[in-house]
């Protein structure tokens, strides 16, 4: 308030009374004020933006990570029921089994395990 008043007794040769000296200020306030919630809203608006894109990135990124460990569980399940089904079937070897599969023959030997369904094949 004591620059504006200053700007205008220096750039507008103006002559102040005490009562327009106050108002001067109070106008003054007013603005400092408004320009303080102009700043509020502004940051309430850039964080509401900011949490919104957060959030839909995050979701994506979930969706993306799910897909990915659906597809891979589902994969292995597949997997499981083939190789089970050739244990069952008896005539093949672990190592044919694991080639079939495109699995280790270790991993065909658990899977065997898992459900009973070791053998030894002459």
């Amino acid at each position: 308030a004591a620059e504006k008043k200053e700007r205008l007794i220096r750039d507008y040769d103006l002559r102040f009374t005490e009562e327009m000296g106050e108002e001067l200020n109070i106008m003054c306030n007013l603005s400092e004020g408004i320009e303080e919630r102009g700043i509020e809203k502004g940051i309430a608006k850039g964080m509401e933006k900011g949490i919104a894109k957060g959030i839909a990135k995050g979701m994506a990124k979930g969706i993306a990570k799910g897909e990915a460990h659906g597809k891979a569980a589902g994969i292995a399940e597949a997997t499981e029921k083939i190789v089970c089904n050739l244990l069952t079937a008896k005539d093949m070897t672990y190592e044919r089994i694991a080639k079939a599969a495109d699995i280790s023959v270790a991993e065909v030997t658990r899977i065997a395990d898992k459900y009973g369904l070791s053998y030894t094949m002459n």
